[in-house]
């Protein structure tokens, strides 16, 4: 998300006892960020939920600083003597209280994000280790009922470029081969061709 971005979330809110119940929802973001309905940095909702009820609040954000924003949920639920009507919604009889919070970064205005997996892991990996001294394309067979493969290349800063070559069988012609070459000319020309 960057500055200036609005984000809408949806708090779903649900009653699991027999009778109706009073909630009060009260949403609270740190600085740096505020609601659009209202301009501020909190918004409390009031509603009546049904026996096994439930319902969802959807918000707009909008962020105006860049760094960590902060957004916290408290929704407090009192037990009702009748479903009928709103003027028992000032209830003091608390049955459940939940709070919950989320964290999201605000890159300044600009910035694309990227992201990345830190942690992978691959029931079938297969890893393949070429040198400068041994250099060498070595066939890998594409999963089965997958729609992609991931390939993860690491390679020290001077060793060379990196070559993928990507063809639909093990013995396919060199025409219909493409290749995928990381890093050639000093590090500072990445492309692809065929052939």
């Amino acid at each position: 998300m960057r500055v200036r971005e609005s984000l809408e979330v949806d708090i779903k809110i649900g009653n699991n006892i027999n009778t109706c119940m009073d909630v009060t929802a009260l949403l609270a973001l740190s600085e740096g960020a505020q609601f659009l309905s209202n301009g501020l940095l909190y918004v409390t909702e009031r509603l009546r939920l049904g026996p096994h009820g439930a319902t969802s609040l959807v918000v707009r954000l909008l962020v105006t600083t860049p760094g960590l924003k902060n957004m916290t949920v408290e929704v407090n639920g009192y037990s009702s003597i009748s479903c009928e009507g709103s003027d028992g919604i000032n209830n003091t009889t608390l049955a459940g209280a939940v709070v919950r919070s989320a964290t999201v970064n605000v890159l300044p205005e600009g910035i694309i994000r990227s992201d990345t997996e830190s942690a992978y892991f691959c029931a079938n990996e297969n890893m393949i280790i070429s040198t400068a001294d041994s250099y060498k394309y070595e066939w890998v067979r594409a999963p089965r009922n997958k729609d992609s493969v991931i390939v993860e290349m690491k390679t020290e800063k001077r060793a060379g470029p990196v070559h993928v070559a990507l063809t639909e069988n093990r013995s396919a012609t060199v025409d219909k081969m493409y290749r995928i070459t990381i890093g050639d000319s000093d590090n500072t020309v990445t492309w692809i061709g065929r052939g």
